[in-house]
């Protein structure tokens, strides 16, 4: 009787193992376009180009664009430093999501300078990564300095 358990006892184990380890594994790819689309880089093999008259990398261009549009805010406040602001080129060249990380609280009239200037940024060849335009978050400082 206990030598029938056993083989029994056996028996079934092999089966479920083979059972087991015969299925076929079931792979389920879920392919979401828009999940691409929504990632924002910080860099990118092609970074965004703002539409200017200037010449320049990217940098150079953003730099010009700020020192001939920024107006120092009209105020009696004598005031310096930067206005770091923070946007988003998306894949159509636009940009979106601006705001100021860092301002010059204390100066009246400052970072809304800054924000006003950052916005007349209207025209952008987006950022390109891997042969596709990608959103790229770009942070730009706005300085105020006196010469």
């Amino acid at each position: 009787m206990r030598k029938t358990t056993y083989i029994l006892i056996y028996i079934i184990f092999c089966i479920n193992s083979i059972t087991a380890f015969g299925q076929k594994d079931t792979i389920v790819q879920i392919i979401n376009d828009n999940a691409k689309s929504s990632n924002i880089y910080y860099q990118a093999d092609t970074m965004p180009i703002l539409h200017c008259d200037y010449n320049g990398n990217y940098l150079e261009k953003i730099n010009q664009f700020i020192k001939h549009n920024l107006q120092w805010p009209d105020n009696e406040i004598d005031c310096s430093g930067n206005v770091y602001v923070q946007f988003i080129v998306e894949t159509n060249g636009s940009i979106s999501d601006i705001k100021i990380i860092r301002g010059l609280d204390s100066c009246t009239g400052f970072n809304e300078e800054a924000l006003r200037v950052v916005k007349l940024m209207k025209l952008w060849t987006p950022g390109v990564k891997d042969n596709q335009n990608v959103r790229v978050m770009l942070t730009v400082s706005v300085k105020f300095m006196l010469e």
